[in-house]
């Protein structure tokens, strides 16, 4: 649990890091407010299918790293889908 003055972002590394190497993670359903570079790649690292919400704003990745291949294959579903549907689509909200 963190104040105001810390962003969501920052500590999910730390967070992640709580889950030990050798357990399993399947899937992470994550809010857009870790829709930054650091989350997907640190997730993706894990070998863990990652799903984010990409923020309206959000620009495609150069798609270097599995991180980067994710959070552009959100973006393009949510432009074709629209984000209600990508969001239903995807098991955003499971």
């Amino acid at each position: 649990m963190t104040g105001n003055e810390i962003g969501d972002a920052p500590v999910q590394p730390a967070l992640l890091e709580q889950i030990p190497e050798d357990e399993e993670i399947a899937s992470a359903r994550i809010d857009g407010a870790y829709d930054t570079k650091q989350c997907p790649e640190t997730i993706a690292n894990r070998g863990t299918q990652t799903v984010i919400l990409p923020s309206k704003a959000r620009k495609a990745m150069d798609p270097t790293s599995a991180g980067a291949i994710a959070q552009n294959d959100a973006l393009r579903g949510c432009r074709h889908l629209r984000r209600a549907i990508w969001r239903r689509w995807s098991c955003y909200h499971r």
